[in-house]
């Protein structure tokens, strides 16, 4: 038997964005809708990596649902949605 080779094209993606539905965007949009500065979200890049980025090249890109989804996974205390370790919603 030979196993058919499998180019990139018909590789199933790894990582779902439909350019279609989705719109990318750059570091000054998000530092704005965040309320932060573009230097923090820079310090986040080159640290921790809490909130996601694409690099395209030279450029840095933000996909805002995974920014929310990122932020939604940092909420802390409240009546979060995503409750804690104990399964509570403290």
């Amino acid at each position: 038997m030979s196993k058919k080779k499998t180019s990139l094209i018909d590789a199933p993606p790894t990582v779902d964005i439909d350019i279609e539905k989705r719109s990318l965007k750059d570091e000054n949009i998000i530092s704005d809708l965040l309320g932060v500065s573009r230097d923090m979200l820079r310090a986040d890049r080159y640290g921790p990596k809490h909130i996601p980025f694409i690099k395209f090249g030279r450029r840095i890109l933000y996909d805002p649902m995974l920014v929310s989804r990122a932020l939604q996974k940092m909420v802390r205390g409240g009546n979060s949605l995503g409750g804690n370790k104990h399964g509570s919603a403290n």
